[in-house]
């Protein structure tokens, strides 16, 4: 252990090296098609799912926020509560799409009144 801790670099760079040496594109992609299937099954499974989900929403989180994550998830979380226990005519207010024709209508005769 103590070989390893003093030569950490050395013995990195001479796995690289003999990883290239080595490595055959064609038995890997061989090896990767053998474990497919019990990949895909695994991720089927909803424990999995329910993870990645949780996984996903905080990685997406941290991307859009960056040190303020877990205020902007919770903001998320907030918002889909809201829309959820809004109306259909509520939604339609606030984007702006209730009466469109007749907001249509209304805009053009202002600006005919000019």
């Amino acid at each position: 252990m103590e070989y390893r801790a003093l030569n950490v670099a050395r013995l990195k760079r001479e796995k690289a090296e003999w990883f290239q040496r080595t490595y055959d594109p064609e038995k890997a992609r061989i090896i990767r098609a053998k474990n497919m299937p019990r990949h895909v099954e695994y991720c089927r499974r909803t424990i999995y799912k329910a993870y990645k989900r949780e996984y996903d929403k905080s990685y997406r989180a941290q991307q859009d926020y960056g040190d303020f994550w877990e205020a902007g998830m919770l903001l998320i979380e907030l918002d889909n509560e809201i829309a959820q226990r809004a109306t259909k005519e509520e939604l339609a207010l606030a984007k702006g799409t209730v009466n469109k024709a007749q907001t249509r209508r209304r805009e053009y005769e202002s600006i005919l009144k000019r």
